[in-house]
């Protein structure tokens, strides 16, 4: 026990470690044309993203079983990637910003809520609000970028901050009251990007 404990301290730092790459590979002159890097970046520029991306690993956690949790990310995965199409061909309505703060702010209010659904009503939830945040993403390509190696890049960056979350989460759910704190951190997150 002592040592499962152990093994998942050493991921959850490694996983924090790499979210902090992006700014090590912009510490040099001349990556900013598009491509792989800059759609690496783009999930860690944005509170909306980073706090959508986490929380939502957090609440992925809270799965039965690991076979659960790895649907529950895949669908979120596929939702981003097919909003993110659906937005690099200017489909996407004109509030799609907002729609990105209230899928934030419904993954804080399902943990402060802390029940749970089914493997169908997760993967379900998970690609809806992946959804939101793929258009978001594909209307933000920029137009030098070569689309392939942005995707790649962003897919990437989103699995890492999901599996981070999840990670963090199997702490979390370990008690009812860090869930439910966790929500009302990520619902105080989500107010505060509103408000900016």
């Amino acid at each position: 026990m002592k040592r499962h404990r152990k093994q998942s301290v050493v991921r959850g730092v490694a996983c924090v470690a790499a979210c902090l790459l992006p700014g090590l590979a912009f510490a040099h002159p001349g990556h900013g044309s598009g491509g792989f890097l800059q759609g690496w970046a783009h999930p860690f520029e944005g509170l909306d993203h980073l706090v959508g991306m986490v929380s939502m690993g957090i609440w992925t956690a809270m799965a039965s079983s690991y076979r659960q949790r790895v649907a529950v990310l895949a669908s979120f995965l596929t939702g981003m990637l097919s909003g993110s199409f659906l937005g690099i061909q200017g489909i996407a309505p004109s509030w799609v910003e907002s729609s990105l703060i209230a899928s934030v702010l419904a993954t804080g209010t399902l943990l402060l809520w802390a029940k749970p659904c089914t493997m169908l009503v997760r993967m379900l939830v998970a690609a809806c609000f992946a959804m939101w945040h793929g258009l978001a993403h594909g209307l933000e390509i920029p137009a030098m970028a070569d689309p392939a190696s942005y995707f790649a890049g962003f897919m990437l960056a989103t699995g890492l901050l999901l599996s981070l979350g999840v990670v963090m989460g199997q702490w979390i759910h370990r008690s009812l009251s860090r869930t439910r704190w966790a929500g009302a951190g990520v619902l105080g997150l989500a107010l505060i990007v509103m408000g900016s």
